[in-house]
């Protein structure tokens, strides 16, 4: 399974971690603005997401990331491109 495939199965479960309204401001939030997620709902992403042993984890350091902080960042980045792509219904 392709790491992005992978991280695509995560996005309902990242869509939980903000309220309807955290969810619009990280909607609003301009893409070089997303590293002020990395404490709060990159946090989250590493501790129930990015476990030693889950398969999201494997296939990040099978791609050469590394470091769970590049790790979440990179999922929040394209969970940022993701709600811009697809309308709501679908989510």
């Amino acid at each position: 399974m392709s790491l992005y495939r992978e991280i695509e199965r995560h996005f309902y479960k990242m869509e939980r971690l903000f309220t309807p309204g955290e969810l619009l401001g990280f909607e609003c939030t301009p893409v070089g603005w997303l590293s002020e997620y990395n404490l709060t709902v990159g946090a989250r992403i590493r501790g129930e997401m990015l476990t030693g042993g889950s398969r999201l984890y494997r296939l990040f350091l099978s791609e050469k990331v590394k470091k769970p902080d590049d790790m979440s960042a990179i999922m929040i980045l394209l969970f940022h491109c993701y709600i811009h792509m697809s309308p709501p219904c679908l989510r």
